[in-house]
């Protein structure tokens, strides 16, 4: 649990799996544990590949939401004044 919460952890960090691999000797333990640094490797390099296309992402999704095309007719546009 961590230190100031009150709800339980439901996955590791890149740092706690590296902990908890020095800490478990048996040998499925340790394999489990490089497959897990494995797939932060893999989605840290998924990340990285891909930030351009995160990035056009965010920036349509702005421009589509502070668009008044948008809101225009929308319901919620009219409920806040934006239509």
């Amino acid at each position: 649990m961590l230190k100031h919460s009150t709800s339980l952890m439901y996955a590791f960090s890149e740092v706690g799996v590296v902990m908890l691999s020095s800490v478990l000797r048996s040998q499925v333990a340790i394999s489990v544990s490089i497959q897990i640094a494995n797939a932060f490797l893999k989605m840290r390099r998924f990340l990285k590949d891909n930030a351009e296309v995160f990035l056009r992402i965010e920036v349509t999704i702005f421009r589509l939401l502070y668009s008044p095309i948008f809101w225009k007719g929308c319901t919620l546009g009219r409920v806040w004044g934006i239509a």
